[in-house]
């Protein structure tokens, strides 16, 4: 009887340790499952957020180019200014709408499509507002260089 007992035991204590190994097989499964799922949809919004990207900037060059068959002027610099700022303040990064360097409203003179970020430089901002501030009067100028301000600092 004490023989039936151990061996009984015994075998209640090896299905124990085989429930317990399969219970952690299926947890690491399981686990591994939810990182590579994980894993997918992190690729996927990567790639998703690259396409957004490209369509922005390839948008914003169709945008530039528009505004340069019109003639390049002054003018064209600020109405361009204004309806990039009036776009961009409606962006909403939480939403996924993603930001290109060509959607940014950056307040220079130059040509669109034919600047970088190396081109935005205080003195070219300062010559964009100096520029358009005979285009202006004083309440329009200085409501744009308040909402320009508080769109690159709103600090």
């Amino acid at each position: 009887m004490n023989e039936r007992a151990h061996a009984e035991a015994t075998q209640k204590a090896q299905s124990r340790t085989e429930a317990r190994a399969n219970a952690d097989k299926e947890r690491e499964a399981r686990a591994k499952q939810k990182a590579d799922a994980e894993r997918r949809e992190r690729e996927d919004a990567s790639a998703e957020v690259r396409r957004k990207r490209e369509r922005a900037r390839q948008a914003a060059i169709r945008d530039g180019n528009t505004w340069l068959r019109r003639g390049w002027t002054v003018t064209a610099a600020l109405e361009r200014y204004k309806a990039l700022s009036e776009a961009f303040d409606k962006l909403n990064f939480f939403r996924g709408d993603v930001v290109v360097f060509e959607i940014i409203p950056w307040p220079v003179l130059k040509r669109p499509n034919t600047f970088g970020v190396e081109d935005v430089d205080w003195t070219s901002v300062e010559a964009f507002f100096k520029e358009i501030s005979l285009y202006l009067s004083a309440t329009e100028y200085k409501n744009l260089v308040e909402r320009s301000h508080k769109r690159f600092h709103p600090d």
